[in-house]
């Protein structure tokens, strides 16, 4: 009985833990403007990006998919993590992309029109793929 008490417990504190993380990092703010599928996005899975607001950041190790289209880019988490992250897809014209100078490296950090204060921050190859698929509009 302690085992079942210990099991369903942790299940709970994990559930806690994506749904806070959600709120936290800024995607259940995107999540209130941006909420689709994007089914024929090339698509790049386990992505390590950063997403954050107001300078604080959640690190999304290995568990982002990205993708992108000529209309816009696509987001979602490893489906274990998938409760309070709804699927977004952003539109090109919704996003800003400016070069971030970190410690050891460059990075891309994408900034949404609908919610100014999060931010996506992705390593630069990545970024550069994405933005392969933007087109002037």
């Amino acid at each position: 009985m302690q085992v079942l008490f210990a099991i369903v417990g942790t299940l709970i504190l994990a559930l806690l833990v994506v749904i806070s993380t959600a709120k936290q990092s800024g995607w259940k703010e995107l999540a209130e403007h941006y909420t689709t599928s994007c089914v024929e996005c090339l698509q790049w899975k386990f992505v390590s990006a950063r997403i954050g607001r107001n300078g604080r950041s959640t690190a999304y190790r290995a568990a982002l998919n990205l993708g992108a289209t000529r209309a816009g880019v696509y987001m979602s988490v490893f489906p274990l993590f998938r409760i309070g992250h709804p699927a977004l897809f952003i539109p090109w014209r919704d996003l800003s992309v400016a070069v971030h100078e970190g410690i050891l490296s460059q990075q891309y950090e994408f900034h949404f029109r609908a919610s100014p204060s999060v931010f996506l921050r992705i390593g630069k190859g990545l970024g550069e793929e994405l933005l392969k698929y933007r087109t002037s509009e």
